[in-house]
Formats: structure tokens, C-alpha cells, sequence
């Protein structure tokens, strides 16, 4: 009797491991086709992001190496479309390697004294084209100002954050449109938020929104639209920073994104937000400020 109920026992557990090992199975399956899923989208994104503004940029300026000196008009015209198109190359490959980065686990945040407001209007500037097409208005409003020249965080994963943000805005945006930009800190909180007046999001697109690879509206036509990387970029950068990211959108009105940074306070091993938690060790007593 005895021999039967350690054999039940046995039984039990050796279909309990089955049972398991057919979970991890199934798990293990479903990463590699979420891989293959994920290569098939990286090399549209190559093709449709990289590669047609790159093969656009070489015919454009063969182009105007082969223009009369009596074309300056069309030289400058087609120059405009290269600059644009290299801008966003740039935007473009800087979004791709930051996920990368993120993917493999290998992005950390650098914490340094920063000014904010010189920070947006920078990358506002760097936007200057494309907010001339469109003829937008971007206002920049900050409440506190003095706390603003001195907050401590990473002010290259803050560019990445208004940067999409903002590149969003403008593609979302009606001609002759208005975006507004907001930046305050309060209870050593860095609030960021960006404003736009134009398509808005549909609720039940919304969770679409951080897929790295979607576009929630395929039917924009412009010569760079982007790909849906942004915003997946945008909260992995904030998740080394400790910081949210909220939307409030309405179609047909406009979407408002804010994002919460709390501040990093320096510790003897790091840096840390106000809940403790190191964003790295630091090998020496060197000052990054």
C-alpha cells in the first residue's frame, strides 16, 4: 500500500514538472516569435525610415551638383529638403540606438546640474523647420523659473523626452496651429508638458501608443512621418529617470502629454530620486556638478 502511494506521489509530482515544462515551453516559443516579429519590423523600419530618405538625400544633392550656376533658387529649395531629411535621419537613428540601448539594458542615466528652459528652447530651434512649414506657434511657459536653471537629472535623456514629444506635436498639429510647452518644478518634481491643438488620439488607440512599431495614423503622407518609436523610447528613458508619463487626448481637440521627473539627490555611492533608489554607483568622489 505503501509502494502504491509513493508511486501516486511520483506520478503527481512528474506530471506537475510536465506541466511546468510545457509552460516554459510555450513561454520560450512565444519570445522567439515576438523576436522574429520584432526583426520583420526593424527592417521595415530600415527600409521605410533610413533608407528611402538616405537614397532621397544622394538624388537630391547629385541634383544640385548638376544645376547652372544660374539655379541658385532650386539649389537652396532642394538644400532645405536635404537638411530636412538629414534632421530626421538624425532624430531617427538617435530613437533606434537609445532602443537598443534600452532593449539590451546597456542605457543609464547621467545625472547633472541642468538648465531646463535653455534645454526646450534648444531643441524648439532644432525643430525650426518643420514648425516653419506648417507655420506653428510653439509657446514655451514656465512657472519658478529660478528652479529651473539648477534641477538635477540626465539633460541628454530630458532632450530625448521633449524632442519626441514635441516632433509629435508638430506632425499632429493643423497648419497655422499652436503647441504649447509648459515646464515647472514642484516638490523637487520636474513637470513637462506638451500641448497640442490638432487630430488628437482615439481612447481606444491609446493603448497602441508605446507599440515601438506602430503608427496610429498610416494615412499621414509627408516625406518624414516617422514610425511609432518615439513614445516607446520616451517611457523607457523615463523609467531610468523614475518618471511617468501621462496623456490627456481628444480627437479633434488635441492631445496634452506631461511627464513627472522627480530630481536626483546626490548620495555617498550616487545618485538617488527621493525614494532612494540608486541610479548608479559611482567608482570615485569625483563631482559631476
Amino acid at each position: 500500500m505503501d509502494n502504491f502511494h509513493d508511486n501516486g506521489t511520483e506520478v503527481k509530482r512528474l506530471k506537475e514538472e510536465m506541466a511546468e515544462l510545457q509552460l516554459r515551453l510555450e513561454q520560450m516559443n512565444e519570445k522567439l516569435e515576438k523576436s522574429e516579429s520584432y526583426k520583420s519590423h526593424f527592417l521595415s523600419l530600415v527600409t521605410n525610415e533610413i533608407i528611402n530618405p538616405f537614397t532621397s538625400i544622394l538624388g537630391l544633392s547629385k541634383g544640385i551638383a548638376q544645376l547652372k550656376d544660374d539655379e541658385m533658387e532650386k539649389a537652396r529649395k532642394w538644400a532645405n529638403i536635404i537638411y530636412s531629411e538629414t534632421f530626421f535621419l538624425d532624430f531617427q537613428l538617435n530613437n533606434i540606438f537609445m532602443a537598443a540601448r534600452l532593449e539590451a539594458g546597456e542605457a543609464a542615466a547621467n545625472p547633472v546640474k541642468v538648465d531646463v528652459l535653455p534645454l526646450i528652447n534648444n531643441v524648439i530651434a532644432d525643430f525650426g523647420m518643420d514648425i516653419a512649414k506648417k507655420e506653428l506657434k510653439v509657446m514655451v511657459e514656465d512657472n519658478q523659473a529660478d528652479k529651473l536653471t539648477h534641477f538635477v537629472s540626465d539633460p541628454a535623456i530630458l532632450e530625448i523626452v521633449v524632442a519626441n514629444l514635441l516632433s509629435n506635436a508638430i506632425k499632429a498639429s493643423d497648419t497655422k496651429g499652436k503647441i504649447i510647452v509648459t515646464a515647472e518644478v514642484e516638490e523637487a518634481i520636474l513637470h513637462i508638458s506638451v500641448q497640442d491643438f490638432g487630430v488628437g488620439i482615439d481612447a481606444e488607440k491609446e493603448h497602441e501608443l508605446f507599440d515601438r512599431f506602430k503608427k496610429l495614423d498610416e494615412t499621414i503622407n509627408s516625406i518624414n512621418t516617422g514610425s511609432g518609436i518615439g513614445l516607446a523610447v520616451v517611457q523607457g528613458v523615463l523609467d531610468l529617470l523614475h518618471g511617468t508619463l501621462e496623456l490627456e487626448s481628444e480627437p479633434g481637440k488635441g492631445s496634452l502629454f506631461k511627464v513627472s521627473v522627480p530630481e536626483a539627490i546626490r548620495t555617498e555611492c550616487g545618485f538617488a530620486t527621493d525614494d532612494g533608489e540608486l541610479f548608479f554607483d559611482m567608482d570615485d568622489d569625483s563631482e559631476s556638478f
